[in-house]
């Protein structure tokens, strides 16, 4: 997140009486990021710390402004401003089916990420063009069941009325033999 919008994320924070920190620690109750797959995001999904995207903070603010009420543990508010599991990722498939490239799109998209050539993870076999560039790019190359096993967690969460959602630690689903990057992830400007 730019460092000028997480200045004024800390200084609505602060007017509203709430503490904030760059790191996170046992008091923090929220993490606020657009995107998903920090050390920061799995630690707080480990923990139980809901994680939301910047526009919470605006809502909330903007409602206790008109109202002066606190609405930091309003769950509707909570669960509407909920980081996407897939948000800030975009895959690319190498070597699968037609049907099966449009699932994963679909999937992809109506859980928040993207679909498409400029990628941040790849589900491939370790064959083809794209595994290649994955390869030279170090972006991670996971297997499938990194996306449909996060999907699976989001309906198990829904079905039992939970309230977040959290998107599997990929590095658990890398394919045999490779690692995770070192420090850079071909990404929309963020390193991972």
């Amino acid at each position: 997140m730019p460092t000028e919008h997480r200045t004024d994320i800390f200084q609505k924070v602060q007017k509203m009486g709430g503490l904030t920190s760059a790191a996170l620690t046992a008091t923090c109750t929220h993490l606020v990021t657009p995107v998903v797959g920090s050390g920061k995001y799995h630690a707080a999904k480990e923990n139980g710390i809901k994680v939301v995207l910047p526009g919470w903070v605006d809502e909330i603010y903007r409602l206790g402004m008109m109202t002066d009420q606190d609405y930091s543990d309003d769950a509707k508010l909570a669960t509407k401003f909920a980081t996407p599991i897939f948000a800030g990722v975009s895959v690319s498939v190498s070597q699968a089916s037609q049907p099966q490239r449009l699932e994963i799109k679909t999937l992809m998209m109506e859980y928040g990420g993207e679909y498409g050539d400029d990628f941040t993870r790849a589900i491939a076999n370790p064959t083809g063009n794209k595994y290649a560039a994955a390869g030279v790019w170090m972006v991670p190359i996971v297997r499938s069941q990194w996306m449909y096993g996060s999907v699976k967690k989001v309906l198990e969460a829904y079905f039992a009325f939970l309230p977040f959602r959290y998107c599997l630690d990929y590095g658990k689903y890398l394919l045999e033999g490779l690692k995770v990057p070192g420090t850079l992830v071909k990404s929309k400007g963020t390193s991972r």
